[in-house]
């Protein structure tokens, strides 16, 4: 795309949306979306809400399609994750639909977890595999070898269930 008096498409969008598009941030951050922040902050831009309860604990999740991003909150509205499934942008590289090996090589990091979790589709479900690296903070999805989720947590959340 022809650039307009210096400007980038990339940069119009981020004046457009005038907020600063970060990517992912270890530990803190989606873009502007962060861990340990109310969600209120948020709730000025299109987005839809799902409430359940799961073994007795109360939890909003809230899917802003226009930022491809989720987030988990208690019922305090404090996000404690956050999720992208669309796009997610570390260190300017794409990690959704990378081959799991190249995004190993990127962190420096093996899972100190993995778990394979049955996912039912439309037609055919999948067989996701679910790695869980301690150092990033990350929890991944994957399926064929390629990344399909990108999960951030809040790192108080595994401590509360020893």
């Amino acid at each position: 795309m022809k650039n307009i008096v210096g400007c980038t498409r990339d940069k119009i969008m981020k004046k457009k949306n005038n907020r600063e598009k970060k990517g992912l941030v270890l530990h803190v951050s989606y873009d502007d979306y962060i861990i340990g922040s109310n969600i209120k902050s948020y709730l000025n831009r299109k987005h839809w809400k799902m409430h359940t309860t799961t073994l007795g604990e109360e939890e909003d999740s809230y899917s802003f399609e226009d930022d491809a991003v989720s987030a988990w909150c208690d019922t305090d509205g404090i996000i404690h994750v956050i999720i992208c499934n669309k796009t997610c942008i570390y260190n300017g590289v794409e990690l959704i639909g990378m081959k799991f090996s190249d995004f190993i090589d990127i962190i420096q990091e093996q899972p100190y977890y993995h778990d394979i979790i049955y996912l039912e589709g439309k037609v055919r479900g999948q067989n996701q595999h679910v790695y869980e690296f301690d150092k990033c903070g990350l929890q991944v999805w994957t399926w064929r070898n390629r990344i399909r989720t990108i999960i951030l947590g809040d790192e108080s959340e595994d401590d509360t269930e020893e």
